[in-house]
């Protein structure tokens, strides 16, 4: 049997490889990675993706689906894995299975994103550590009779006598200190689908937004003020930044699809055709001078019985309608977020490449507006591991899962000593037989009886 790359590894070897898993609707995607002595990425080991299934917004909804695409996905990287590792092995000869120890997986699904204040008289008390952690207490306390699932609660600010500051501990105050806290939490399965995927303490689950804007956003769009809009076929995500804080993140359980369904029932097409058509000729905005003339979608095409004549401004108009309708529904949030006048909006995703889109979002909102870009610290460290199949762009995600400092990553246990709640009744088999199939993909079981 041949040797191990000697000059890359050393034993335990598999102790050192993390690989980053984007689950996304359009795409599972995997960047298998040596880590450094810091935690940090010291090389790319592998790339690999492959169609996705059984998703939808944002989770797992067909176990059986999902789980034969992330077999698929978990030979490819493990494949790749072997490959290199033992590539000194004769030909012919079988290389044997990586051990995949360490994962980190990405979340979208129903995500909420709300602020608690909590407030203590002070009465000329200088400001301790343990007054703060009380403050922070009475919000885990608040959330200890709830549904919902905490990943995280971070404190965004303090106010003493009516004076911001970030840093209370060490002040004295003669009436009042208020916190505002962040609280990430999630309904139905998310968390459950957490712990399955990852299956090992050594794992961690980020949600996606917060490992694309490592990858994306510079630390002066964080400090200004900025939404990251990132919008895919299924979901929209919303992240929020201010004073380099992550002040409000929501989940929308909808992406450009809806613009496709408008489509199909408005013109009385098939779904495939509505798609084609968005994606062919579908602007945001009625009033772009290309918008004009009409095309002819000949018969049998798509299933239709007889050429149809499709007006490009009425498919634009579709579509418009479409898009306020949802830029509004992201003012709202942004406004949540408490973020000044004057953010830019950043975009992410493939349905933000619509015709138009961008010059729809600027005059919607009266604000700056810019596609997002993988920031060129990365591209310089991590861009020959790719190339125009496998382009680093798509495995953003899987990057920020790899590099980044998450506010919001798993423990596995609540957050706050929330209380248990009874599981839900009726998904129990075929949600069980997904955690066990993709518990399989990503952590060899034998590993864990050698572990003894």
């Amino acid at each position: 049997m041949g040797e191990i790359v000697s000059n890359i590894y050393t034993k335990p070897y598999e102790d050192r490889i993390t690989v980053a898993v984007d689950l996304s609707s359009s795409q599972f995607r995997a960047v298998a990675a040596l880590a450094d002595d810091n935690g940090g990425i010291e090389r790319i080991l592998a790339v690999a993706s492959v169609a996705s299934a059984g998703m939808s917004k944002g989770f797992i909804s067909n176990a059986e689906e999902a789980g034969k695409k992330l077999d698929e996905l978990k030979k490819k990287i493990s494949d790749n894995l072997s490959s290199l590792v033992f590539k000194d092995m004769l030909q012919g000869e079988q290389k044997p299975n990586v051990v995949i120890k360490n994962c980190k997986v990405s979340l979208s699904g129903t995500i909420i994103s709300r602020h608690i204040s909590k407030s203590r008289n002070l009465n000329g008390e200088g400001i301790s550590q343990a007054l703060v952690g009380d403050l922070y207490e009475q919000v885990k306390n608040t959330l200890a009779s709830e549904w919902n699932d905490v990943f995280s609660i971070n404190a965004l600010e303090y106010n003493v006598d009516d004076e911001d500051t970030m840093t209370p501990v060490g002040a004295w105050g003669n009436n009042l200190i208020s916190g505002k806290y962040l609280v990430l939490e999630s309904k139905d399965i998310a968390r459950d689908n957490a712990n399955w995927a990852l299956g090992n303490v050594d794992s961690k689950f980020v949600l996606s937004g917060e490992a694309l804007a490592e990858v994306v956003l510079s630390e002066y769009d964080k400090e200004c003020g900025c939404v990251l809009l990132d919008m895919g076929s299924c979901t929209t995500t919303v992240s929020v930044y201010y004073n380099k804080l992550l002040r409000h993140y929501r989940v929308l359980p909808f992406g450009g699809n809806i613009f496709t369904n408008d489509i199909k029932e408005v013109l009385s097409v098939s779904s495939g055709l509505a798609e084609e058509l968005k994606k062919a000729m579908g602007f945001a905005t009625a009033s772009a001078e290309k918008c004009r003339g009409y095309v002819c979608v000949p018969k049998g095409e798509q299933g239709l019985t007889e050429e149809k004549k499709i007006n490009v401004k009425e498919l634009a108009r579709i579509i418009e309608a479409r898009v306020e309708e949802f830029l509004g529904y992201v003012e709202g949030e942004v406004c949540d977020g408490g973020v000044h006048n004057n953010y830019k909006v950043i975009l992410a995703g493939g349905a933000t490449k619509l015709n138009r889109f961008r010059d729809k979002v600027k005059a919607f909102t009266g604000r700056d507006a810019e596609f997002c870009s993988v920031k060129q610290e990365y591209v310089d460290k991590y861009g020959k591991y790719f190339n125009s199949t496998n382009k680093i762009e798509d495995f953003s995600v899987c990057l920020g899962l790899l590099s980044g400092e998450h506010v919001s990553s798993v423990s596995f246990e609540k957050a706050n000593n929330v209380t248990e709640a009874k599981p839900k009744q009726g998904k129990k088999n075929k949600i069980n037989d997904w955690g066990k199939k993709l518990f399989d993909i990503l952590v060899n079981d034998e590993d864990e009886s050698n572990d003894e």
